[in-house]
Protein backbone atom coordinates (compact mmCIF):
# COMPACT_ATOMS: atom_id res chain seq x y z
CA UNK A 1 0.00 0.00 0.00
CA UNK A 2 2.70 2.51 0.99
CA UNK A 3 4.82 1.45 -1.98
CA UNK A 4 1.86 1.99 -4.32
CA UNK A 5 1.53 5.53 -2.99
CA UNK A 6 5.22 6.26 -3.53
CA UNK A 7 5.45 4.87 -7.06
CA UNK A 8 3.41 7.71 -8.66
CA UNK A 9 5.63 10.20 -6.81
CA UNK A 10 8.73 8.55 -8.22
CA UNK A 11 7.14 8.39 -11.68
CA UNK A 12 6.29 12.09 -11.48
CA UNK A 13 9.91 12.87 -10.63
CA UNK A 14 11.01 10.67 -13.49
CA UNK A 15 8.67 12.42 -15.95
CA UNK A 16 9.79 15.82 -14.70
CA UNK A 17 13.43 14.94 -15.20
CA UNK A 18 12.80 13.28 -18.53
CA UNK A 19 14.79 10.23 -17.40
CA UNK A 20 15.02 7.71 -14.57
CA UNK A 21 16.68 10.29 -12.31
CA UNK A 22 13.51 10.84 -10.28
CA UNK A 23 13.11 7.17 -9.42
CA UNK A 24 16.82 6.86 -8.70
CA UNK A 25 16.61 9.78 -6.28
CA UNK A 26 13.62 8.23 -4.53
CA UNK A 27 15.44 4.90 -4.31
CA UNK A 28 18.58 6.59 -2.98
CA UNK A 29 16.67 8.56 -0.34
CA UNK A 30 14.84 5.49 0.97
CA UNK A 31 18.00 3.37 1.02
CA UNK A 32 19.85 6.18 2.84
CA UNK A 33 17.08 6.32 5.45
CA UNK A 34 17.11 2.51 5.66
CA UNK A 35 20.82 2.43 6.48
CA UNK A 36 20.59 5.40 8.86
CA UNK A 37 17.73 3.83 10.80
CA UNK A 38 19.60 0.53 10.88
CA UNK A 39 22.60 2.24 12.48
CA UNK A 40 20.38 3.76 15.18
CA UNK A 41 18.64 0.43 15.81
CA UNK A 42 21.64 -1.89 15.85
CA UNK A 43 23.80 0.63 17.71
CA UNK A 44 21.33 0.66 20.61
CA UNK A 45 20.98 -3.12 20.41
CA UNK A 46 24.72 -3.48 20.94
CA UNK A 47 24.66 -0.93 23.76
CA UNK A 48 22.01 -2.96 25.60
CA UNK A 49 23.74 -6.31 25.10
CA UNK A 50 27.45 -5.55 25.36
CA UNK A 51 27.52 -2.44 27.59
CA UNK A 52 24.40 -2.06 29.70
CA UNK A 53 23.95 -5.80 30.37
CA UNK A 54 27.35 -5.83 32.08
CA UNK A 55 27.05 -2.39 33.70
CA UNK A 56 23.57 -2.71 35.24
CA UNK A 57 24.51 -5.45 37.74
CA UNK A 58 27.15 -3.13 39.25
CA UNK A 59 24.48 -0.66 40.43
CA UNK A 60 22.81 -0.99 43.80
CA UNK A 61 19.02 -0.91 44.10
CA UNK A 62 18.81 2.79 44.90
CA UNK A 63 21.05 3.75 41.98
CA UNK A 64 19.00 1.58 39.63
CA UNK A 65 15.84 3.27 40.87
CA UNK A 66 17.29 6.64 39.89
CA UNK A 67 19.06 5.69 36.66
CA UNK A 68 16.89 3.05 34.97
CA UNK A 69 13.61 5.05 34.72
CA UNK A 70 15.50 7.97 33.20
CA UNK A 71 17.95 6.15 30.93
CA UNK A 72 16.08 3.16 29.56
CA UNK A 73 12.89 4.83 28.23
CA UNK A 74 15.05 7.30 26.29
CA UNK A 75 17.29 4.59 24.87
CA UNK A 76 14.35 2.30 24.10
CA UNK A 77 12.57 5.11 22.22
CA UNK A 78 15.41 5.39 19.69
CA UNK A 79 15.77 1.61 19.70
CA UNK A 80 12.20 0.84 18.70
CA UNK A 81 11.85 3.82 16.33
CA UNK A 82 15.02 2.67 14.60
CA UNK A 83 13.60 -0.83 14.30
CA UNK A 84 10.29 0.37 12.88
CA UNK A 85 11.90 2.75 10.39
CA UNK A 86 14.39 0.13 9.24
CA UNK A 87 11.63 -2.39 8.64
CA UNK A 88 9.28 0.04 6.87
CA UNK A 89 11.98 1.42 4.57
CA UNK A 90 13.05 -2.16 3.84
CA UNK A 91 9.53 -2.95 2.66
CA UNK A 92 9.55 0.20 0.51
CA UNK A 93 12.88 -0.75 -1.03
CA UNK A 94 11.62 -4.23 -1.80
CA UNK A 95 8.60 -2.74 -3.51
CA UNK A 96 10.51 -0.12 -5.48
CA UNK A 97 13.44 -2.24 -6.57
CA UNK A 98 12.13 -5.76 -6.83
CA UNK A 99 8.37 -5.68 -7.35
CA UNK A 100 8.73 -2.98 -10.03
CA UNK A 101 11.52 -4.91 -11.78
CA UNK A 102 10.43 -8.57 -12.03
CA UNK A 103 13.56 -9.38 -14.04
CA UNK A 104 15.63 -8.67 -10.94
CA UNK A 105 13.63 -11.27 -9.01
CA UNK A 106 14.34 -14.14 -11.38
CA UNK A 107 17.16 -15.82 -13.24
CA UNK A 108 16.92 -17.99 -16.33
CA UNK A 109 18.68 -21.36 -16.09
CA UNK A 110 19.36 -23.85 -18.87
CA UNK A 111 18.11 -27.36 -18.14
CA UNK A 112 19.70 -30.60 -19.36
CA UNK A 113 17.00 -31.08 -22.00
CA UNK A 114 17.85 -27.74 -23.57
CA UNK A 115 14.85 -25.87 -22.19
CA UNK A 116 15.02 -22.93 -19.81
CA UNK A 117 13.38 -22.28 -16.48
CA UNK A 118 12.81 -19.16 -14.42
CA UNK A 119 14.06 -19.46 -10.83
CA UNK A 120 14.46 -17.06 -7.93
CA UNK A 121 17.66 -15.09 -8.46
CA UNK A 122 20.59 -15.21 -6.06
CA UNK A 123 20.13 -11.52 -5.38
CA UNK A 124 16.54 -12.12 -4.32
CA UNK A 125 17.54 -14.93 -1.95
CA UNK A 126 19.91 -12.54 -0.18
CA UNK A 127 17.24 -9.88 0.12
CA UNK A 128 14.58 -12.34 1.31
CA UNK A 129 17.00 -13.65 3.92
CA UNK A 130 17.57 -10.12 5.19
CA UNK A 131 13.82 -9.46 5.13
CA UNK A 132 13.18 -12.59 7.20
CA UNK A 133 15.82 -11.68 9.78
CA UNK A 134 14.69 -8.05 9.90
CA UNK A 135 11.05 -9.02 10.38
CA UNK A 136 11.89 -11.41 13.22
CA UNK A 137 14.01 -8.74 14.89
CA UNK A 138 11.45 -5.94 14.50
CA UNK A 139 8.74 -8.22 15.88
CA UNK A 140 10.93 -9.03 18.88
CA UNK A 141 11.49 -5.32 19.54
CA UNK A 142 7.88 -4.21 19.40
CA UNK A 143 6.00 -7.23 20.72
CA UNK A 144 8.41 -8.85 23.17
CA UNK A 145 11.27 -6.61 24.29
CA UNK A 146 9.41 -3.30 24.60
CA UNK A 147 6.34 -4.65 26.49
CA UNK A 148 8.56 -6.55 28.93
CA UNK A 149 10.93 -3.61 29.38
CA UNK A 150 8.03 -1.32 30.26
CA UNK A 151 7.10 -3.68 33.07
CA UNK A 152 10.71 -4.00 34.22
CA UNK A 153 11.29 -0.23 34.22
CA UNK A 154 8.05 0.43 36.10
CA UNK A 155 8.93 -2.17 38.73
CA UNK A 156 12.41 -0.70 39.25
CA UNK A 157 10.97 2.82 39.48
CA UNK A 158 8.53 1.66 42.15
CA UNK A 159 11.26 -0.05 44.15
CA UNK A 160 10.02 -3.54 43.32
CA UNK A 161 11.88 -6.55 41.95
CA UNK A 162 10.95 -7.28 38.31
CA UNK A 163 9.61 -10.77 37.71
CA UNK A 164 12.28 -13.18 36.50
CA UNK A 165 10.05 -14.24 33.60
CA UNK A 166 9.98 -10.68 32.24
CA UNK A 167 13.75 -10.36 32.39
CA UNK A 168 14.39 -13.79 30.86
CA UNK A 169 11.94 -13.24 28.00
CA UNK A 170 13.30 -9.78 27.13
CA UNK A 171 16.90 -10.98 27.40
CA UNK A 172 16.30 -14.01 25.19
CA UNK A 173 14.60 -11.93 22.47
CA UNK A 174 17.39 -9.34 22.64
CA UNK A 175 20.05 -12.03 22.26
CA UNK A 176 18.25 -13.51 19.26
CA UNK A 177 18.26 -10.05 17.67
CA UNK A 178 21.94 -9.57 18.45
CA UNK A 179 22.89 -12.86 16.80
CA UNK A 180 20.79 -12.09 13.73
CA UNK A 181 22.09 -8.53 13.45
CA UNK A 182 25.43 -9.30 11.78
CA UNK A 183 23.91 -11.46 9.00
CA UNK A 184 21.20 -8.80 8.63
CA UNK A 185 23.78 -6.06 8.11
CA UNK A 186 25.52 -8.21 5.50
CA UNK A 187 22.32 -8.53 3.48
CA UNK A 188 21.69 -4.78 3.82
CA UNK A 189 25.00 -3.88 2.17
CA UNK A 190 25.10 -6.80 -0.28
CA UNK A 191 22.95 -4.96 -2.81
CA UNK A 192 25.97 -2.87 -3.84
CA UNK A 193 28.29 -5.88 -4.29
CA UNK A 194 27.32 -7.69 -7.55
CA UNK A 195 29.94 -10.39 -6.96
CA UNK A 196 27.83 -11.73 -4.09
CA UNK A 197 25.06 -12.62 -6.54
CA UNK A 198 27.21 -14.81 -8.80
CA UNK A 199 26.27 -18.48 -9.12
CA UNK A 200 29.50 -19.36 -7.34
CA UNK A 201 31.37 -17.23 -4.80
CA UNK A 202 34.84 -18.30 -3.65
CA UNK A 203 34.22 -21.72 -5.16
CA UNK A 204 30.93 -22.27 -3.31
CA UNK A 205 27.38 -22.30 -4.69
CA UNK A 206 25.80 -18.95 -3.91
CA UNK A 207 23.39 -20.12 -1.22
CA UNK A 208 26.11 -22.21 0.42
CA UNK A 209 28.31 -19.11 0.56
CA UNK A 210 25.43 -17.16 2.11
CA UNK A 211 25.05 -19.91 4.70
CA UNK A 212 28.77 -19.77 5.51
CA UNK A 213 28.60 -15.99 5.95
CA UNK A 214 25.62 -16.33 8.28
CA UNK A 215 27.54 -18.83 10.42
CA UNK A 216 30.54 -16.47 10.49
CA UNK A 217 28.21 -13.69 11.64
CA UNK A 218 26.78 -15.85 14.43
CA UNK A 219 30.27 -16.84 15.59
CA UNK A 220 31.32 -13.18 15.55
CA UNK A 221 28.50 -12.24 17.91
CA UNK A 222 29.32 -15.23 20.12
CA UNK A 223 32.86 -13.90 20.39
CA UNK A 224 31.60 -10.44 21.32
CA UNK A 225 29.49 -11.91 24.10
CA UNK A 226 32.62 -13.59 25.48
CA UNK A 227 34.64 -10.35 25.33
CA UNK A 228 32.01 -7.96 26.75
CA UNK A 229 32.10 -9.04 30.44
CA UNK A 230 35.86 -8.50 30.50
CA UNK A 231 35.60 -4.83 29.51
CA UNK A 232 35.73 -2.96 32.81
CA UNK A 233 35.14 0.64 33.85
CA UNK A 234 37.69 2.81 35.61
Amino acid sequence: MITQLLVPFGTALQDAAGSSIGMDLLHTFIRWLHILAGIVWIGHLYFFNFVNANFAPTMDAETKRKVVPQLMPRALFWFRMGAATTWITGVLLFGLVYMMSPAVMQSTVLLDDGTTKEVISNRTWWILTGALFGTIMAYNVWFIIWPKQKRIITAVRDGQKPEDAWVKTATKASKVNTYLSVPLLLTMVSNSIPTLFSDRVMGLPNLAFLGVMIVIGLLTVYGWYKIAPGVKGF
